[in-house]
């Protein structure tokens, strides 16, 4: 009994908590955001600022929030990950091994998206279009640096920081692994990214596990959402002639990378 109350404490503070504190601050980000928009309005109608808030709301609010939850968390996990640090987590990685990372989050976002595709979800649930109708009109380089960069290492900290490196402490690999990830997927809320947002997940998680480090999940992250956010509507992508080849060989890397991230502190 003692057990279970235990883990079921470290899965609130260590997953549902920072989860919770991250949606509070994209929401108190949102808010702020909005009441400057309607100053502005109300002050200097017509301004250039205005327009630029307008179609960049989604994507500010996005990264104001990833960035403080971003400050914050990683204050408390160095704190908590000092404190529950093994042996072997000491041991120093070259940096070139870190590429296999990078590599790993590439090919699965390739991988996985063309999955997707085949399985013509986002055509069956619309929904997956709201991300999209979203940041249409917002400004790419903006964009970019938010999907690519803040949001991942926001992303990173809850899930495969606070979440999985320490829960490992109290719970089995597998059951974490399978708790972070489903947790991962439900927060991107339609049914195509809880596809894709489970089976990536998975992936970090085991990244997570053999590197035993956050960046090496950080790399991996912000690969993957480079790589989709390159990738998306190409043509390698859409027409049937080039996916199915670009399926097969990203599928093989993904399965050989794998492998290679499983025996990564061996070399």
């Amino acid at each position: 009994m003692d057990k279970t109350i235990k883990k079921l404490t470290a899965v609130l503070c260590c997953l549902a908590l920072p989860i919770l504190f991250y949606e509070q601050a994209v929401f108190v980000a949102a808010k702020i955001l909005n009441s400057i928009r309607t100053s502005l309005e109300n002050t200097t109608p017509g301004s250039p600022a205005i327009s630029f808030l307008k179609e960049n709301m989604a994507i500010l609010y996005s990264s104001i929030g990833a960035v403080f939850i971003s400050s914050v968390l990683g204050i408390i996990y160095h704190v908590l990950k000092k404190r529950s640090l093994k042996p072997a987590d000491g041991q120093k990685l070259r940096g070139t091994q870190y590429r296999y990372a990078v590599f790993f989050g590439a090919a699965g976002a390739i991988f996985f998206n063309l999955l997707m595709e085949f399985s013509r979800l986002p055509e069956l649930l619309p929904a997956s279009e709201s991300i999209e109708a979203a940041t249409a009109q917002s400004h790419r380089l903006l964009t970019a640096l938010c999907t690519c960069l803040l949001i991942p290492v926001a992303e990173e900290l809850i899930f495969r920081g606070m979440g999985f490196l320490l829960l490992r402490k109290y719970m089995g690999y597998l059951s974490t692994a399978l708790l972070t990830s489903a947790a991962f997927a439900l927060f991107h809320g339609n049914a195509p990214q809880i596809f894709y947002g489970f089976c990536m997940g998975l992936l970090l998680t085991h990244t997570a596990e053999h590197y035993r480090t956050l960046l090496a999940a950080v790399l991996f992250h912000c690969a993957a959402n480079l790589t989709s956010f390159a990738f998306l509507g190409t043509t390698a992508q859409k027409e049937l002639i080039f996916s199915v080849p670009v399926l097969g060989l990203s599928g093989i890397a993904a399965a050989w990378l794998y492998h290679k991230i499983r025996d990564i502190r061996r070399d």
